[in-house]
């Protein structure tokens, strides 16, 4: 009875694990903490304060609109370690002698992952660094914070929690684009594989629903077909796109690579993305949801403008 019970709950705990790793790649960046720090003194906590108010509205905003974040200070331990810290910090600082106050703010992953010499964050997940004189940070309202200039990478998280799709019109003389195959090396789990297929799949509808309905003589506005996925038989495209996924050890990253038959882009096209592949296989996608995000529509935007200007010579 005893080794029964044992059994029964091994079964019950390994289905526990095995949710929660089925889960790690369609979940939406979480953030679980707010560690925000003053150390520039008293006369700067009321702006400080709102500074970061700005800040966690508009990914309050991004969990709204896009389902790609979100704010959850009441998480349990299960997904601890996948979830992240918002820092936000302020602190006094002489520039090229000229007194002011140095702001930061960015994503902390609570494994500790992400880090260069210094115990410094990585870029990728710093959403603003900016040195203001003392007068000047005091004066700074929620304008000044929207432009774009002091915007990072937060906006361009993609949101992975279901899987979109496209929305095509009947509309004749409507671009026709499809994405005919999406090959991977051995070594991803099923998981992972569809992790980055929902990724890109994502970024082209998003792409589509943002033309959608405008005049197609002024903006680019296309149907798509998800070849890759079709058990049907393909649709006939016009730009096909085929994405490579592979592995490379030595340098600890995964390399997903665009190319479409006949076409040759020139150095200036963005037709391969680069992501921390140990990150990635242990479930951390945050970098892979931005730097895979823009690949795929910007590789499609190249190859029509180039046919374009061949058809126009």
């Amino acid at each position: 009875m005893k080794q029964l019970l044992i059994i029964a709950l091994a079964l019950v705990l390994g289905l526990g694990i095995q949710s929660c790793r089925n889960e790690l790649y369609k979940r939406p960046v979480t953030i679980d903490k707010f560690e925000f720090t003053n150390t520039a003194g008293e006369k700067y906590e009321e702006q400080f304060q709102k500074v970061n108010k700005i800040y966690v509205k508009r990914i309050k905003t991004f969990e709204e609109e896009k389902q790609a974040f979100k704010i959850d200070t009441t998480a349990g331990k299960r997904y601890r370690k996948y979830n992240h810290t918002l820092v936000a910090s302020l602190d006094t600082l002489n520039l090229n002698g000229k007194a002011g106050v140095y702001y930061q703010l960015y994503l902390r992953p609570n494994s500790g992952i992400g880090k260069i010499k210094g115990d410094v964050q990585e870029d990728k997940y710093n959403e603003l660094k900016l040195f203001s004189p003392e007068k000047l940070f005091l004066q700074h309202n929620e304008q000044f914070y929207s432009d774009s200039v002091l915007t990072g990478p937060l906006k361009n998280v993609i949101a992975t929690t279901s899987f979109l799709q496209p929305s095509n019109s009947d509309e004749p003389g409507i671009i026709t684009m499809s994405i005919d195959s999406i090959n991977f090396d051995k070594g991803f789990n099923k998981r992972q594989r569809e992790g980055i297929i929902r990724i890109i799949n994502n970024s082209i509808v998003l792409e589509q629903l943002r033309t959608a309905g405008k005049d197609p003589n002024k903006y680019t506005v296309f149907n798509y077909y998800p070849n890759y996925s079709s058990k049907k038989g393909k649709s006939p495209a016009a730009y096909t796109i085929n994405l490579n996924v592979t592995q490379d050890m030595l340098s600890n990253k995964i390399i997903v690579k665009a190319s479409s038959p006949g076409y040759t882009p020139d150095k200036f096209t963005w037709t391969e993305s680069k992501i921390n592949r140990k990150d990635y296989m242990n479930g951390h996608d945050y970098e892979a949801k931005i730097a895979l995000r823009l690949l795929a529509p910007a590789f499609f935007r190249s190859l029509y403008h180039s046919r374009q200007i061949q058809s126009s010579n």
